[in-house]
């Protein structure tokens, strides 16, 4: 539905129609369009996703639990309270549960599905799987098909599951026995499930049968009232299994789907052949396995694998092992096997600086010309020992925590004449912006600057002190600009908000004490990126007009990480290939895009008429070879370039005032060069 100036009107008489005088203004502003832009963009973000937060804080990496046959996750909350809030816990739930689409009757297909939707939140590994029941199967073929797409899995946990050896898969009749003893076991869930719907939906002392008149027939003498204290303390579970996953079902009990769901997932497994699996398995099996044969655990996966088996016996049965008290030793055991897979990654993961890597040919070509300074090969060193998750395990609002600690490398905030938070509106949104005004008589000349952060991390605040010793050492008004971050706004969203502020700016120069004749454009890394885009952009559409640009290490081809800079500094040096690949993996939505010139600026057909550039690269840094490529591209154009490569130090230096001396030296290079820009 497309919505405009007039639909915003109908609603508001609808929803409160004393208002109703304030439309005909309201209509005459162009705050009508912002606001038909934000309705949009409500209705377009209700998509449907098996993807269920169910714990979504913590920094560790995330655990993936697939749903057991009936396709609901609530039942994982008390195993997700126990494992502890420092750990991420996503359940996976199947089409067919949100009534608008069919449940596959596909093992295979169900796992495709989960796996591209883990992967919009993690888009690399290693991963974390698991899954109990029927969910262990469908774990299992996720592994596989992680595994064939080049992923690595790190822990397979299956919770009490079935082996789907063809030759011994249960028979009717044992299916029936199986599926009759669930109806008593899982009873308990039912109840629960049906006691937070009536309680999300009535007032406190209803009958639910006055909600859902269908179950007088079932359940003639069933009162919610007698459980509704302890049901509403449990409210909040329903909010998170339901309003995060788009889930909507508080108008009647969702039976019809969750048996629609059991009898595809029944065809599904009983129509599986598994194939082996080269990585490890972890079973957490109970005593009362309704299995037979080299269906039992230690018998059957070991035949489904060649990485090994490690079995893990819980209390309880199949049905009470996820009810208290068993879900609580289960939880502290798979806490046990996420801690020592995780442990296991980072011995793998996190290493010396690879200058120690004697069989490394291209690093030691490099090593004769030149080593890291001392400062640098310290702070690599203490990174090294803190064994950080690499970011590549981490889900973006993780990543986002944990860049605070970035901070501890910033230099000391230089006082300033003036600092302003201001709020850019247009079509898509607001931007938030900061500027920094420096001591003296106006009008200065503006620098508009975007963070770096791989289009992913980064704000106004961490680059505070940046902006700070750029405006007092070029004598410039800095607009920090706080545009928007992937995977929420995928690209072109950070282009669109950079262009459209360093447009603001031009437009709003004298009324922040601006010269709209001396505006330049800067960023490092991702802001780096965006910086040279705008530059481009900018130079198409015949303005706002430039006089400079300056890119700090930036990233100008997402098309390829096949540069001698990324094979020889791919791990160690802060910036890894695979925290690029993660990058780029949540910034665009496409192969397409990578190619494209506003996602890639090297691959620009036609660079001529570009502003002056300063072009500052690292020399251990993967992106330093295609910074030097953008920096020869735009000298072919004739453009006239700058080009400065700091040797000795990695990606991220010219933020870490506080511990390099480089840092501080390629910030006074900059603003240097700055002044004279500004004074031609």
């Amino acid at each position: 539905m497309t919505y405009d100036k007039q639909a915003i009107a109908e609603r508001i008489r609808d929803l409160s129609p004393e208002k109703s005088e304030l439309l005909d203004k309201l209509l005459k502003e162009e705050e009508g369009e912002y606001l038909a832009s934000l309705l949009r963009q409500e209705t377009d973000s209700d998509e449907w996703s098996p993807l269920v937060a169910i714990q979504s804080a913590g920094l560790k990496p995330p655990f993936f639990c697939v749903s057991p046959v009936f396709g609901t996750v609530f039942l994982y909350y008390d195993l997700a309270y126990h494992l502890g809030k420092d750990q991420p816990f996503y359940g996976l739930q199947p089409f067919g549960v949100d009534r608008a689409h069919l449940p596959d009757s596909r093992i295979e297909d169900m796992a495709a599905r989960y796996v591209d939707a883990l992967r919009s939140l993690q888009p690399e590994g290693p991963y974390f799987l698991g899954g109990y029941s029927f969910g262990g199967v469908v774990a299992f073929e996720m592994a596989q098909q992680l595994q064939n797409k080049g992923h690595q899995v790190a822990l397979l946990a299956l919770i009490d599951t079935w082996v789907p050896i063809a030759v011994s898969k249960p028979s009717l009749l044992d299916t029936l026995k199986f599926l009759a003893t669930s109806t008593v076991g899982i009873w308990p869930y039912v109840c629960n499930y049906l006691s937070l719907v009536a309680s999300s939906s009535l007032p406190q002392g209803n009958h639910i049968t006055e909600k859902f008149p269908i179950l007088k027939a079932v359940f003639p003498r069933f009162y919610i009232n007698r459980l509704l204290d302890a049901i509403v303390r449990k409210l909040g579970m329903a909010k998170i299994l339901f309003s995060e996953s788009g889930l909507m079902m508080f108008n009647q009990p969702a039976i019809r789907p969750m048996l629609r769901v059991l009898k595809a997932s029944i065809q599904a497994v009983r129509n599986y052949t598994p194939r082996t699996y080269s990585g490890p398995i972890t079973c957490f099996q109970t005593g009362g396995t309704y299995t037979k044969g080299d269906q039992h655990a230690t018998i059957g996966w070991s035949k489904l694998t060649t990485g090994g088996i490690d079995i893990h016996s819980v209390p309880g049965d199949h049905l009470a092992v996820m009810r208290k008290p068993h879900v609580q030793v289960l939880a502290e055991k798979l806490r046990a096997c996420l801690d020592k897979s995780l442990c296991r990654i980072q011995k793998d993961k996190i290493c010396q600086p690879a200058i120690e890597n004697k069989e490394t040919k291209g690093l030691e070509r490099r090593k004769k010309s030149r080593d890291l300074d001392s400062q640098t090969q310290a702070l690599l060193q203490k990174i090294a020992k803190e064994e950080a998750f690499p970011l590549e395990t981490l889900t973006p609002m993780q990543a986002r925590k944990a860049e605070e600690g970035m901070r501890a490398f910033a230099g000391e905030l230089q006082p300033i004449a003036n600092v302003e938070d201001k709020t850019i509106l247009h079509s898509a949104g607001e931007i938030p912006v900061r500027i920094y005004t420096p001591e003296g008589c106006g009008p200065f000349p503006i620098l508009v600057y975007l963070h770096g952060g791989g289009w992913v991390v980064g704000n106004l605040d961490i680059y505070n002190d940046v902006c700070r010793s750029l405006a007092n050492g070029a004598g410039c008004i800095v607009v920090s600009v706080d545009y928007r971050l992937a995977p929420e706004h995928k690209f072109p969203a950070a282009v669109e908000d950079a262009y459209t502020a360093t447009q603001w700016v031009a437009n709003n120069a004298s009324c922040i004490g601006g010269d709209p004749t001396r505006i330049t454009v800067g960023g490092d890394s991702a802001g780096g990126n965006l910086a040279a885009v705008v530059s481009i952009i900018a130079h198409e559409r015949g303005g706002p007009p430039l006089v400079y640009q300056l890119l700090i290490y930036p990233a100008t081809n997402l098309s390829s990480f096949d540069t001698n800079s990324y094979h020889d500094y791919a791990e160690g040096y802060f910036l890894t290939k695979a925290s690029m690949q993660w990058f780029r993996n949540h910034y665009l939505k496409n192969d397409d895009d990578r190619r494209n010139p506003y996602a890639s600026p090297l691959l620009s057909k036609d660079l001529s008429g570009l502003p002056p550039a300063f072009v500052i690269t690292a020399g251990f840094d993967v992106l330093k070879d295609e910074g030097e490529a953008y920096a020869n591209r735009l000298k072919q154009a004739g453009v006239s370039v700058r080009n400065v490569c700091y040797n000795d130090t990695i990606h991220g230096f010219f933020f870490m005032a506080g511990v390099l001396d480089k840092a501080r030296t390629a910030r006074g290079e900059a603003t240097a060069a700055l002044r004279v820009a500004f004074a031609k």
